[in-house]
């Protein structure tokens, strides 16, 4: 098969994307944990029991599919937290490669402007994303949710219950990802019954099992669920559509930060010129309409976190949604809205459209490369201090207090750098590293 010259170019731009992100992991994170990590450890350590562990709380979430994953790849590493990076880079790869290959479905051909996925997923505006190993449950969700997406696509466009069993297995494990997997099992458990209205009797039932799974998960969520008493309460319904337009406009990367308003306003403008598309192709493409209605539900879920976060972060500060974190959470919005104004565009906005994204997503690409570099050596000093000191063997109070920027509460950080030791992670044990020197 002949290979365009907008194939090679975002080929090439995958491939350089990807190893930028590998080589940030490699040069900037760091083996130990950092921040709400500490938290983790007794279970990730099995020093409670393990089972209770995985559901309970962290902070406001339930996050059991995340702690397995992230338990199994510290003792696939020797508790090397840098593998959660690479994970995180893993996954964002993959999904960037599949929507590419999605847009060529729809499209017919390869655009340059599909070097958008690239450029948006792996560029280091996901510092944080990539610096702190536990950030994979972030990427967990996000791709569950865009499984569901590129899995529902192949349905509209083939019909084979394969795609179906994927939706299903997407669908019950979202909401063992914490918040940002729940509230997709809502709107897309609901379009997944529509969608089995045309399929095969064993795939209804099917559907039905998987959505009825998902949902009686999320009510299970809620059970016996405490709210942090340590987070202030949210100031009201202003102050929360702030943040959660906040919280959106990372959908373009932590430049969002920087050009607020502008980003705000841009965003707000991409949200309605969608939901605007989607109400005229409803009515004018009659047998688009379940391809429709995946974009409208996967963009649904993503709104509904972003509103959530809103609620829920509002009372931390006016620029609470800016966290970092949060950009990677946005990335299903954009990928849908990308694919929809591809399909649904027409000849010119199909083309313009994506190539704005594309444009956009370039023009900040140096932005996220210098604040992502500045970002990343400030932590890499502040662990390597932290491993200098630990090699010195300084006592874990030592190390709590010497170090509170990996974790505030120097009590409770001596007795989580304790709960290492307990469990003989060779590099915090005194002992060991004499012996090892």
């Amino acid at each position: 098969m002949r290979i365009s010259a907008p194939g090679l170019f975002v080929g090439a731009t995958w491939v350089g994307m990807v190893a930028a992100a590998v080589y940030f992991v490699a040069r900037f994170a760091a083996a130990d944990p950092f921040g709400d990590e500490w938290d983790l450890l007794t279970g990730i350590t099995y020093q409670e029991p393990y089972l209770k562990w995985l559901w309970t709380q962290h902070n406001e979430h339930r996050l059991p599919l995340p702690k397995l994953v992230y338990t199994w790849l510290l003792n696939l590493s020797g508790f090397d937290a840098r593998i959660g990076g690479l994970a995180t880079v893993g996954i964002l790869a993959a999904l960037s490669l599949a929507f590419v290959i999605a847009a060529r479905r729809l499209r017919g051909t390869t655009e340059y402007a599909d070097a958008f996925f690239p450029i948006a997923f792996l560029n280091w505006g996901q510092f944080e994303n990539y610096l702190i190993g536990f950030q994979v449950s972030f990427a967990m969700s996000v791709a569950l949710a865009c499984v569901w997406l590129l899995s529902a696509l192949g349905w509209c466009e083939r019909k084979q219950p394969a795609s179906l069993k994927w939706m299903g297995i997407a669908l019950v494990l979202l909401p063992l990802c914490g918040a940002h997997g729940l509230v997709y099992a809502p709107p897309l458990g609901i379009a997944s019954l529509w969608f089995a209205r045309s399929a095969p009797r064993f795939a209804k039932i099917y559907v039905g099992l998987t959505v009825s799974a998902s949902w009686i998960i999320c009510a299970a969520y809620f059970r016996n669920y405490a709210s942090p008493e340590d987070h202030p309460h949210s100031t009201g319904i202003v102050a929360s559509l702030k943040i959660a337009l906040e919280v959106l406009s990372l959908g373009w990367g932590w430049v969002g930060q920087m050009t607020w308003p502008a980003s705000g306003l841009l965003t707000a403008m991409f949200i309605a010129a969608s939901a605007v598309l989607i109400v005229m192709a409803i009515r004018s493409q009659a047998n688009e309409r379940e391809r429709l209605l995946t974009f409208a539900a996967v963009a649904a879920g993503c709104i509904t976190m972003a509103l959530g976060i809103g609620w829920g972060r509002s009372g931390f500060g006016p620029v609470a949604g800016f966290a970092v974190r949060y950009g990677i959470l946005m990335l299903p919005l954009m990928a849908a809205g990308y694919l929809m104004w591809v399909r649904h565009g027409g000849r010119l906005c199909g083309s313009l459209v994506p190539m704005s994204m594309f444009t956009i997503a370039v023009l900040f690409l140096t932005q996220h490369c210098r604040t992502g570099i500045a970002e990343g050596r400030d932590s890499a000093a502040a662990m390597q201090a932290f491993a200098n000191d630990l090699r010195a063997g300084m006592s874990p109070e030592e190390l709590a207090c010497n170090h509170p920027k990996l974790y505030p509460d120097a009590e409770r950080f001596a007795a989580r750098i304790r709960v290492l030791q307990v469990a003989a992670i060779p590099r915090y044990v005194p002992s060991m590293n004499r012996a090892k020197r």
